[in-house]
């Protein structure tokens, strides 16, 4: 499509531009229109339910039915701003018929239309009429003329006259943020003469556009009248005659319904006084340069996230939050939800970081109460948040590493981190000096402890633990135990002899066995036994727990004839040894009795 505008005419003619018998068709469009465009995206749109109070006692005066205006965004990115009007006689003479006329703004000129709402409300230039003598080419335009007006000084004068309160005006306001972050829809009914419907759907339509920021304006489709209510693609605001809305229908019962007509609400179930946002947007952007000032904020916080974060009217509030800190020192919303707003700040400041100086400087000196950086760091941990995620939030903000160390550490538990964990956070904190305070001091030397011990399994027998309090000792192995149930390799066994080291310096080689028995398969176990065969010479507490499994466990790698020649074929006297007295008593009753009888000869 061109960056022009684009027009489409569409009613009841003898024949248009797709059928060239007598009926309904699009009879002018200008030359950039597509015409699969005009046909997929314009047509579906191209209706008018006229008032039934008008049409069942037969009303021919075309000034007394409302005209309905269609504000839509399809996904090819443009904004179509319709009217339709009804026409008391079409060619022949003998029938009703309506007139439709399509503004097509291109993408390219979208963001400035929806920034300058007067465009949209008081656009100057539809037609009610066409000469079809005139072609079936319409001009593309520059622009199109509208009267310049800023509504938000006759806020209350608009909802005084259309009878609705303040209160329900925010739970309009707050479903229609709700409607097009979501799948309901909004059905509004008036309680204004059927000749005003369409100006007064427009003066409260225009008003709530108003309030609402640009990402939801980039969204919004809404039609000011029909006598048929129903759910359409693309709309989320419609205006219905009062009196036609099917009662009995199962889907609207689940939507928004506004019956102001009637003095009755359905489905707002969120009261809107709970939001924060939608509070602070009646209260302070009468004037439309805070309203602006605000919604430039938000464009800023908001960039690069998702779409999803920046329709979630909660996101908003948090922003509302953070404006009235930043721009007027005013805590107060803050206060109420301090773990929520630094939540939300670290989710904005995930994405065009570099454009959020004003973001990252609030949420650093927020960081500076160490209570609450303590709590900040718990939350996250909590929510099972690896190291290495952790790691990059904390860095992709300049200083915010260094200063939340301490915290960190006392926010640690060792019992939820993996290896990867350890090699993470000890990279950060194995240069930090010595730290008197008692919770971040232990955490700080098991993470050094089980740095070195991971980084040089081999080098694990010249580790000290003894520097560590009892308690610290107890965490290290502990955490060796579990990270070595499910993976131990080779270069790891010696990490094992640490893992179930005892307080009077020794190791508990039967817990060992245990352990290596219980969690991991025979080969691994014969490896084990393999790589440390040294240590039947060398420990008498080990070569005691391995000759009883070796000789008594039921499922002992013994009883393999393959793993067991693999074992006997280890050259060392000490195994060598230990294994003969394990052939022997492990031999059947016939060969010990024969050895028996040589050994007696």
């Amino acid at each position: 499509m061109s960056e022009k505008i684009e027009q489409q005419l569409y009613t009841r003619e003898r024949g248009g531009i797709f059928h060239a018998t007598d009926g309904y068709d699009t009879i002018a469009v200008s030359k950039g229109l597509d015409h699969g465009f005009v046909k997929k995206i314009l047509h579906p749109f191209c209706l008018y339910h006229p008032p039934k109070t008008l049409t069942e006692r037969g009303e021919k005066d075309a000034d007394r039915y409302p005209r309905a205006v269609t504000f839509f965004q399809p996904e090819s990115g443009e904004l179509v701003i319709g009217q339709a009007v009804f026409v008391p006689a079409d060619f022949t003479g003998q029938r009703s018929t309506y007139f439709i006329h399509h503004f097509i703004i291109p993408h390219s000129l979208k963001d400035e239309w929806l920034k300058e709402p007067e465009k949209l409300f008081h656009m100057n230039g539809f037609q009610t009429s066409y000469n079809s003598g005139r072609g079936k080419v319409l001009p593309q335009l520059d622009a199109v003329d509208y009267a310049v007006r800023d509504i938000s000084f006759n806020q209350n004068e608009i909802l005084t006259s259309l009878k609705i309160s303040e209160e329900h005006f925010k739970q309009v306001l707050y479903a229609v943020m709700a409607s097009i972050s979501g799948k309901k829809k909004v059905f509004i009914s008036l309680d204004v003469p059927i000749e005003e419907y369409s100006k007064s759907a427009l003066r409260l339509l225009e008003l709530l556009f108003h309030y609402l920021p640009y990402e939801y304006r980039r969204k919004l489709g809404s039609l000011t009248f029909t006598s048929k209510p129903e759910a359409k693609n693309g709309i989320h605001v419609v205006f219905y005659e009062p009196g036609t809305l099917p009662v009995e229908n199962r889907f609207l019962k689940n939507q928004y319904i506004f019956e102001f007509a009637m003095d009755r609400i359905s489905g707002a179930d969120v009261i809107a006084e709970h939001h924060t946002f939608v509070n602070h947007a009646f209260r302070h952007f009468s004037e439309s340069r805070h309203a602006n000032d605000f919604f430039a904020f938000a464009e800023m916080a908001l960039s690069g996230l998702a779409e999803v974060q920046k329709l979630e009217p909660a996101s908003y509030d948090q922003l509302t939050a953070m404006y009235l800190i930043i721009h007027n020192n005013d805590f107060s919303l803050y206060k109420e939800n301090k773990l929520e707003l630094l939540q939300s700040l670290r989710i904005f400041l995930q994405t065009d970081y570099h454009k959020k100086s004003a973001l990252a400087e609030l949420f650093l000196n927020l960081l500076k109460d160490n209570a609450l950086l303590e709590l900040y760091m718990k939350e996250r941990l909590k929510l099972a948040v690896r190291a290495e995620e952790l790691l990059q939030e904390l860095r992709s903000i300049p200083g915010l590493l260094e200063h939340s160390k301490a915290a960190l550490l006392r926010s640690i538990d060792l019992k939820e981190l993996t290896f990867q964990d350890i090699m993470l956070y000890g990279e950060v904190f194995r240069h930090e000096p010595y730290l008197p305070e008692g919770k971040a001091r232990d955490t700080h030397a098991c993470l050094h402890a089980l740095y070195q011990l991971l980084t040089s399994p081999s080098q694990a027998g010249f580790i000290d633990l003894k520097p560590l309090t009892l308690a610290a000792r107890y965490q290290v192995r502990e955490f060796l135990q579990k990270g070595l149930r499910n993976n131990l390799s080779p270069d790891q066994f010696p990490l094992l002899l640490v893992a179930f080291g005892t307080e009077d310096d020794t190791v508990d080689y039967q817990a060992v066995l245990d352990f290596v028995i219980k969690h991991h398969n025979d080969k691994t176990l014969l490896s084990f036994i393999i790589e440390n065969a040294m240590l039947v010479d060398m420990e008498l507490g080990y070569r005691g727990p391995l000759r009883n499994y070796l000789i008594c466990h039921p499922q002992s790698i013994w009883q393999d004839k393959t793993l067991r020649k693999e074992l006997q074929s280890i050259s060392l006297t000490g195994l060598n040894r230990l294994l003969k007295e394990v052939e022997a008593e492990t031999a059947s009753p016939v060969v010990k009795f024969f050895k028996k009888i040589k050994a007696s000869l």
